[in-house]
């Protein structure tokens, strides 16, 4: 199972800014997008 510290709902512009931002931090992030943009998942 995947633990992050922040969990964004919305993976637009500022959803994605925001993950960007906490990942320059050095905080774990997982963003929730209901419309699948890839057909891979990608954790960071």
């Amino acid at each position: 199972m995947h633990h992050s510290d922040i969990t964004i709902i919305g993976g637009g512009v500022m959803g994605l800014m925001t993950a960007r931002e906490f990942l320059n931090a050095g905080i774990s992030v997982t963003v929730l997008e209901k419309i699948a943009m890839s057909s891979k998942l990608i954790l960071c």
